[in-house]
């Protein structure tokens, strides 16, 4: 490369890693020049001399698309952040230092974290904040860590298997998993049960593809409890009303019963490790001032809660 094509090269990165990024997240050249309202040549020049400067191919054709190599992976993890931050740069100037008002709070969120963690937070942030739009947007794990680190959302309310790298990950409450049993129901009058007491009854599961269904599946056959499941739902709300309905008994975190009247819960010791539910932002740190007014109520809730005998 010669002494005079460095600078606009350098001068170019932005676009360079910008079309780089959309070709691979939306899956083709063509799809990221539509994106980009940019022409094909254009996005394909880009992709080359990136290629060119870490002297490897990033893509390699695959059906009619294209998917990363193991170099254009390692650099898409390291280059979105910082694309999708310095388009970001402008709108949080102006929240910070120019005193824009902070409109729109967007949260990504699981199902237990939208309906029983929530809430409460929610209301305290708009009572603080009552100009401020809340969105709440539910979706599986991957999807809504892809949007947080595109900033089409602003922070994740949810649970973890395992915390990326580029995630920082806030504990609000921890849930254990409870039997759940219609009122009057013989397992409603237990302390406590473990989980061969689930065989002889119907049970209401979630539905397949759930990620705690088939974590449940293999805690249920590492203790060989084969149960009578007579309905799947998608949701732990809609399992809970089909509890208290007389279906069957369940197995939800205790958040999803404990202050529902119709229903009675008994804990299962030790079979299922206990679930913690909470807040997670970018390592970054790179938010609009909407989410760092939330960050900074919630972070210090669950301190106080913590530092309280």
């Amino acid at each position: 490369m010669s002494a005079r094509a460095a600078p606009d090269t350098r001068r170019d990165r932005l676009k360079q890693l910008r079309a780089f990024c959309e070709a691979l997240r939306l899956g083709s050249l063509s799809a990221a020049a539509r994106a980009l309202e940019s022409s094909q040549p254009a996005v394909s020049n880009h992709v080359r001399t990136l290629e060119e400067e870490f002297g490897a191919p990033l893509f390699r054709r695959q059906g009619g698309g294209i998917v990363p190599t193991r170099v254009g992976s390692d650099l898409y993890r390291t280059a979105l952040p910082l694309v999708e931050g310095l388009l970001r740069l402008p709108a949080l100037f102006d929240e910070y230092h120019h005193g824009a008002e902070a409109e729109r709070l967007r949260i990504g969120a699981g199902q237990v974290s939208a309906a029983y963690v929530l809430p409460d937070i929610i209301k305290r942030y708009v009572a603080l904040y009552p100009r401020t739009r809340v969105e709440v947007l539910a979706s599986t794990g991957g999807q809504r860590l892809e949007w947080l680190r595109r900033f089409e959302i602003d922070v994740i309310f949810g649970a973890f298997e395992v915390v990326p790298d580029d995630v920082v990950f806030h504990r609000i409450v921890t849930a254990d998993v409870a039997i759940i049993t219609p009122e009057g129901h013989p397992l409603g009058r237990r302390k406590r049960a473990g989980l061969d007491v689930l065989a002889p009854h119907p049970m209401v599961a979630l539905v397949r593809g759930h990620y705690m269904r088939q974590f449940q599946d293999m805690v249920l056959q590492l203790h060989s409890v084969r149960p009578r499941i007579v309905l799947e739902v998608d949701g732990w709300e809609t399992m809970v009303h089909h509890v208290a309905a007389g279906v069957g008994v369940g197995l939800v975190p205790d958040l999803c019963a404990a202050e529902d009247q119709r229903i009675c819960h008994v804990p299962v010791p030790h079979p299922f490790s206990a679930r913690a539910y909470g807040l997670a932002v970018r390592r970054d740190r790179l938010m609009g001032l909407a989410a760092r007014r939330l960050f900074d109520l919630v972070v210090s809730a669950a301190v106080d809660a913590e530092k309280t005998p």
